[in-house]
């Protein structure tokens, strides 16, 4: 079983993506963070396999949050899920150490996809290649 984490300011967005989770049989939610800093604090405790993480957020942004969490738990993978549209910081979580990047507009399959990739160790940058379409 995949333990899951979401990271994300917006309660919507994170209910959406818990009920997407839970309805994963392989998959399990373990905590869900409403910014960068609560992340860190409930990545300690919960020891995710997988972290869903936006990048805008207040008080710590996805960017920092990812390469502070990266730090500390190595063997924690981290995903993008950003409406974000600006190249230079998925660059930057991509440099940060997350393994893949999606649009918030991406399927559903797309994302339990790229949290199993994830999961298996495998770092498919290219699923976030393609920034020109909008989420």
């Amino acid at each position: 079983m995949t333990t899951v984490m979401l990271v994300d300011d917006h309660a919507l967005v994170r209910q959406a993506l818990a009920a997407l989770i839970e309805a994963a049989e392989d998959l399990t939610l373990v905590a869900a963070a409403v910014d960068g800093q609560h992340a860190l604090e409930l990545a300690l405790v919960a020891r995710p396999d997988v972290v869903l993480m936006d990048l805008s957020m207040p008080r710590l942004d996805g960017v920092e949050a990812t390469r502070q969490l990266v730090a500390m738990l190595p063997e924690t993978q981290v995903v993008i899920l950003s409406s974000s549209e600006n190249n230079r910081l998925i660059d930057l979580a991509l440099a940060a150490g997350a393994v893949s990047y999606l649009r918030k507009g991406s399927d559903p399959g797309c994302v339990l996809c790229a949290v199993r990739a994830a999961a298996a160790g495998a770092s498919d940058k290219a699923l976030g290649a393609d920034r020109s379409s909008s989420s």
